[in-house]
């Protein structure tokens, strides 16, 4: 399986992205990630499961390259409040080591999508 760590140089490398952050190990979501950013200035998380961490794991044994975007927020609890009223599924909301432990939370839509709330 080739994850990001495989390419992560080669991409960093260009001239269309650089490297912005060290590796983050991220314990309670089974990850390790790192952020690259465009000529454009879009960030870009790049994720590496841990070995136990099935459910991505599976993800990207199924072609899955993309799969959440991240949005950052004023305050987690109104967002979390006005996306459950818009129908999105709250998961555990949770203190992010990449983002200086500031509090996340992932959201699921009716039709399984994925987004990340990030509080600033």
């Amino acid at each position: 399986t080739r994850y990001w760590r495989d390419w992560s140089s080669d991409v960093c490398s260009s001239d269309l992205f650089s490297l912005v952050s060290e590796i983050y190990i991220i314990e309670t979501q089974k990850v390790k990630v790192c952020f690259i950013k465009s000529d454009s200035d879009v960030l870009i998380e790049l994720v590496e499961p841990a070995v136990d961490n099935l459910s991505l794991i599976n993800l990207y044994n199924k072609g899955v390259r993309l799969y959440h975007s991240a949005f950052l927020v004023q305050d987690i609890h109104d967002a979390i409040e006005y996306l459950e009223a818009k129908g999105f599924f709250r998961m555990k909301i949770f203190e992010s080591e990449a983002f200086g432990r500031r509090l996340c939370c992932f959201m699921v839509s009716r039709d399984k999508n994925l987004i990340e709330l990030i509080e600033i």
